[in-house]
């Protein structure tokens, strides 16, 4: 479906997902690439501005925070694409 897991980009997106994800836990597009760094899947260095609880290597939404785990444990995905305009665009003037 050339979806990717989403990258969450202001408080503003993060109160969203939290509103209306419900209750089970859910996997987003922030992994830890070893030693506390932080990457979104499109590979774009996160700035830390929310905090990341756990030990694992991959983020997940839960009810109160962000928490990390293994990344085969069982969760929800929330997942992102661009939109048709936003291919488009790149296909006419790529970057």
């Amino acid at each position: 479906m050339e979806a990717s897991l989403t990258s969450i980009d202001s408080l503003e997106e993060l109160a969203f997902i939290k509103r209306f994800k419900g209750q089970a836990n859910h996997w987003f597009g922030l992994h830890d690439e070893g030693n506390s760094q932080w990457r979104w899947t499109n590979g774009a260095a996160f700035n830390n501005w929310f905090e990341v609880r756990g030990g694992g290597p991959c983020a997940y939404i839960n009810q109160e925070k962000i928490s990390s785990a293994l990344c085969n444990t069982e969760k929800y995905w929330i997942c992102s694409r661009p939109n048709n305009y936003v291919l488009w665009r790149q296909k006419i003037s790529p970057e």
